[in-house]
Formats: structure tokens, C-alpha cells, sequence
């Protein structure tokens, strides 16, 4: 409770702590997903809701940290520093996935690759991070329209696995 304006967003947080039920437990295989949105707000609860046992997707947004302004960037890196330190806090032997969001706004590989090399340089320490090769983030497209390699030959769109947030960095 007390903070200003957010009670929506706190009883939203309230009701997803909640342990899943019978149907829903058999329904997902016992899968359980929390969304912080990137709020350290919810940092008091983190511990709660992380084990070794995890899987743990953070999130920022790749345009902004690619393309944005110096403070942009700035922001987008120190919140990523604080939700891997989080993890790393709270369930150090965790699996951490990062994940570019707004990767379509991003589309030059050498612009990614740089931004890898970036958070690789700054990150490597971290090896509880899974990469995959050769970047050192998943990249993820936001767009409205899949892009034309998730399309069918006819044209129409193809099926497209989409991606939730376990732990948000940056709002991505």
C-alpha cells in the first residue's frame, strides 16, 4: 500500500501473487509468470518470488539503449544493473535471459552487435546469463505487423511465438 496513485497497479500485483490454482497449475505444467514492469517498487517482494529454480527473462528496450539519448541510455543501463543485481542478490545460481525489446526499430545487425558487445563488456561477469550466439541478448521484435520472414509464402501471417516479461527492465 501508501504510495501515491498506484493502487490499481499494486492490487494487480496482489491478485498475480497469488498461488496459482489447481486447474491453472495443471493448465500451464505448474508454469508461474510475474510481471514487475520494471518498477523497483516491487523490489521488496522480488525475494519472495525467486529461487535457483528460476527462469528469468529481463527485458529493456534495445531502441532506446541503441538509439536513444545519452540519458537514455544511461537510464536503461543502470536499470538493467539493478534488476541483474536483483537476481543475482536474491537467486544467484538463476537463469537469466536478457531481451532486447523493440528490436525491429533496430534493424542494422552491426547497430545490435555493437550493443551486445556493450552489454557483454558490461555483464560477462554475470554466468548465469544464457546467450545465444552471436549477441549477447535475445532480440525481440514489438512491431504491430510481423515482420515478412514470419510470413507464409501466400503472403498471410504466419504463427509468431511472443514473448512475456518476467522481470522489465527500462518499460520495454
Amino acid at each position: 500500500g501508501g504510495g501515491s496513485g498506484g493502487g490499481s497497479r499494486e492490487s494487480k500485483l496482489a491478485t498475480e501473487l497469488r498461488p496459482l490454482s489447481a486447474a491453472a497449475a495443471a493448465a500451464t505444467g505448474g508454469f508461474e509468470l510475474l510481471d514487475f514492469d520494471g518498477e523497483s517498487r516491487f523490489s521488496s517482494l522480488l525475494h519472495l518470488c525467486l529461487s535457483d529454480k528460476s527462469a528469468n527473462l529481463v527485458v529493456f528496450n534495445l531502441a532506446r539503449l541503441a538509439l536513444g539519448s545519452e540519458t537514455e541510455r544511461k537510464t536503461e543501463l543502470a536499470t538493467l544493473d539493478y534488476w541483474l543485481q536483483s537476481l543475482e542478490n536474491h537467486a544467484p545460481n538463476c537463469a537469466v535471459f536478457l531481451v532486447g525489446a523493440h528490436a525491429d526499430k533496430v534493424p542494422a545487425f552491426e547497430q545490435r552487435k555493437a550493443m551486445s558487445n556493450l552489454l557483454s563488456a558490461r555483464f560477462e561477469r554475470r554466468r548465469n546469463i544464457i546467450s545465444p550466439k552471436p549477441l549477447f541478448f535475445h532480440p525481440v521484435d514489438c512491431s504491430p505487423t510481423p515482420p515478412a520472414a514470419t510470413r507464409t509464402a501466400s503472403g498471410a501471417a504466419a504463427p509468431v511465438t511472443t514473448t512475456t516479461t518476467a522481470a522489465t527492465a527500462g518499460g520495454g
